[in-house]
C-alpha cells in the first residue's frame, strides 16, 4: 500500500464481507468506494471526490430513424467497475471528463445544456440546469439527468453541456456520434437475430458413401484393406445408435440397406484397384 502523507488518509469504514486475498507477504484489499481524499489549496485543506462526469446515450437500435433523441448526462465514482447506470441501461458513452467534487459548502453538482449549434434540434426539458444532489454524491450513488430533443432541421450540429459546482468543465457532444451509436446497437442486434451461415449440413449415407469412394481409389491396396474396415465399422455404429430410438425404426432399415450396398461398392472398388495392380505388375514384368 502506499505511503500516504500525514492528513492525506482516507476515512476508512470497516464492511462486513469485504473481499480480500491474503498472501505470504501482504494482503490484498477490494476497495468498493472511497471516503473523502483531502489536499491543501492555498494552504488550507481540501477535501474532495474524484467523479467522471459523461454524456451517453442508447444504444438501442432507431428504425426507422425518429425526430426524437435521448441523452443521459451524470457521473460515477473514479474506480474500476463504477458504471452500472451504463451498464444496466445498455448506454454509449459520447464524451467524458475528470471531475474534483469538493465537499465544502455541500453544493449539488449541476448540469446545463447551453447550447445546440446549428439550432436543428430543440431541448423538450423544462428544467435547465438540472441537478444532483450532495447527498447522492457523498454516498455514493451513481445517478443521471434525463435530456431530450426534438428534430427542427436538418444541418449537423453539437450539442454543448456543462458540469458545474466549485470547478466547471465543458462536455460536447457532435450529433453524429449520437446517431452512430444508435446504428452500431442496430447493427449488434440484427447480427443476434440472422442465422448462421456457416452451419453444417448434415451428412447423408450416400454422401459418406462418396466420400469414401473417393478415399479407397487413392490408396494402395493395404491401406485400402484397412479403410474399409474402418467403413464397414462406422456403418454397423450408425445402424445400432439408430436402432435404439424407436421412432426410426423405417431410417434404420434404410441405413441397413444404405450399408450393405456401400460394402458391395466398396468391395467391389477394391477388386478393381486390386486386379489393376496385378495387371500392372505383369506390364512391368513381360520383357
Amino acid at each position: 500500500m502506499e505511503v500516504l502523507h500525514k492528513r492525506t488518509q482516507p476515512k476508512w469504514r470497516p464492511k462486513q464481507n469485504a473481499l480480500y486475498q491474503l498472501n505470504e507477504t501482504n494482503c490484498i484489499i477490494w476497495v468498493e468506494s472511497f471516503s473523502w481524499e483531502t489536499c491543501q489549496i492555498d494552504g488550507r485543506d481540501v477535501e474532495f471526490k474524484k467523479i467522471q462526469v459523461y454524456a451517453a446515450c442508447s444504444q438501442l437500435p432507431v428504425d426507422p430513424p425518429t425526430n426524437c433523441i435521448h441523452m443521459e448526462l451524470g457521473y460515477y465514482i473514479d474506480l474500476p467497475g463504477k458504471k452500472e447506470i451504463i451498464e444496466k441501461n445498455d448506454m454509449k458513452i459520447l464524451q467524458e471528463k475528470p471531475f474534483p467534487f469538493f465537499k465544502e459548502g455541500q453544493l449539488p453538482l449541476k448540469i446545463l445544456l447551453e447550447k445546440i449549434r446549428p439550432e436543428s434540434w430543440k431541448c423538450t426539458e423544462d428544467t435547465n440546469p438540472k441537478e444532483i444532489s450532495f447527498r447522492k454524491i457523498a454516498m455514493p450513488i451513481e445517478d443521471s439527468c434525463p435530456f431530450s430533443f426534438d428534430k427542427v432541421g436538418e444541418e449537423d450540429c453539437t450539442f454543448y453541456f456543462k458540469a458545474t459546482q466549485e470547478e466547471t468543465i465543458e462536455l460536447r457532444v457532435p450529433y453524429k456520434k449520437v446517431l452512430a451509436a444508435s446504428y452500431s446497437g442496430s447493427s449488434a442486434q440484427l447480427v443476434n437475430v440472422q442465422p448462421s451461415k456457416n452451419r453444417h449440413k448434415e451428412s447423408t449415407p450416400a454422401d459418406t458413401y462418396t466420400s469414401m469412394m473417393r478415399l479407397v481409389s487413392t490408396h494402395s491396396d493395404s491401406s485400402s484393406l484397412s479403410l474399409k474396415r474402418d467403413v464397414q465399422l462406422s456403418q454397423q455404429t450408425r445402424c445400432n445408435e439408430s436402432s435404439q430410438v424407436p421412432d426410426a425404426a423405417l431410417r434404420d432399415g434404410e441405413e441397413d440397406s444404405a450399408a450393405s450396398s456401400s460394402d458391395k461398392l466398396v468391395a467391389a472398388g477394391l477388386s478393381q484397384s486390386q486386379k489393376k495392380t496385378g495387371d500392372e505388375s505383369l506390364t512391368v514384368k513381360q520383357p
